[in-house]
């Protein structure tokens, strides 16, 4: 499996290596083999890694907590960053063969960024539900179906503009190097085991460390 198709920059991965391995961002993803790339001092990525083929293209990471507490910025990379800006930031980074990777599964970070209480959420939405029920109880909305009808051509039209709408942005955010999906009335972004509920007016749901870079790019997109 080539490089190329196993990681792209930014994904989220693990040290097979390890029994209990910190999360790793993608950082850079240099045209290089194991034996090519010095690790540290004069040995290179191979000899550092003798159970795997010197020709191995390599993956440059560095670890989640350490990006978290020196370079935050660097959590949402949207194309290689360069060993130089790392070393500005003093952010180490570590060199391993492609192979000795996988990826996170999507809930490897969710303890270090937890999103919204689930309880107060759901508890709004009955409150919400009991809300509605009251008002139809007064009987003042008895013609409301005759309502709807009468606009029905116009609300047509209008969830047609608006899917197309979370359709653009979606196409900006892959632009911007943020992979996302077209949910029921929203944009989703998944991400660090984080969920991200966009509108293309602003960020509905999610908490993460990535919420602030979302919402400059909602701002930013042409829709």
């Amino acid at each position: 499996m080539s490089r190329d198709h196993q990681f792209t920059v930014g994904d989220v991965v693990l040290d097979t290596h390890q029994e209990s391995p910190n999360p790793a961002v993608v950082l850079n993803l240099p045209p290089k083999h194991a034996s090519e790339w010095i690790a540290y001092a004069d040995t290179s990525v191979a000899e550092d890694n003798p159970d795997y083929p010197d020709e191995s293209p390599i993956v440059v990471v560095g670890f989640y907590d350490d990006l978290v507490e020196h370079a935050e910025e660097l959590l949402w990379p949207e194309s290689p960053v360069p060993l130089t800006e790392l070393s500005d930031y003093g952010v180490k980074d570590y060199a391993f063969p492609v192979d000795r990777l996988k990826p996170a599964d999507d809930t490897t970070l969710a303890e270090r960024h937890a999103g919204a209480d689930e309880e107060t959420t759901d508890t709004t939405s009955e409150g919400e539900t009991t809300s509605d029920t009251n008002e139809h109880d007064d009987g003042e909305g008895e013609a409301e179906p005759e309502t709807a009808h009468e606009d029905s051509g116009s609300s047509s039209v209008n969830d047609d503009d608006g899917q197309q709408d979370l359709h653009d942005l979606r196409d900006y955010l892959k632009d911007n190097g943020v992979r996302s999906e077209i949910g029921d009335e929203t944009v989703v972004v998944e991400k660090l085991g984080e969920t991200y509920q966009l509108s293309t007016d602003e960020v509905l749901e999610g908490d993460g460390p990535y919420r602030d870079r979302l919402e400059q790019l909602v701002d930013e997109a042409p829709v």
